[in-house]
């Protein structure tokens, strides 16, 4: 291998993220919170270091944007983004709960009591 070259692709971490999201989404719908936080934690890790990559990789015009990707994509994305970085640097340093279960009524004849991840 060349130096310099990185035999971690982009295409690895997408991959990464991708299956830590999966193992979310299943821990959340059997609302079990040690490996539901477990996969969040990992998650939320991916989605920082591929903004990472990002950041230091996407240059269009030859020149990397730096943290100005987000603007270049709009629709929502640096508030989104800095929605998740803020989320996984609470979990990761400060070890802080990113989410809870919440109990929510429906008002049906009877009530129905349904938990959800927020």
């Amino acid at each position: 291998m060349a130096a310099g070259e990185n035999i971690v692709t982009y295409e690895s971490m997408l991959i990464g993220f991708t299956d830590a999201a999966a193992r979310f989404d299943a821990a959340a719908a059997e609302r079990n919170p040690i490996t539901a936080t477990n996969a969040l934690f990992e998650t939320l890790n991916w989605a920082v270091a591929l903004e990472d990559r990002i950041r230091k990789h996407w240059a269009p015009d030859g020149k990397p944007l730096n943290w100005k990707w987000r603007k270049q994509l709009g629709r929502g994305v640096p508030e989104i983004m800095g929605g998740v970085r803020f989320a996984r640097n609470r979990v990761h340093h400060q070890w802080s709960d990113a989410m809870v279960v919440n109990t929510r009524t429906l008002p049906y004849k009877f009530p129905l009591l349904v938990p959800e991840w927020i």
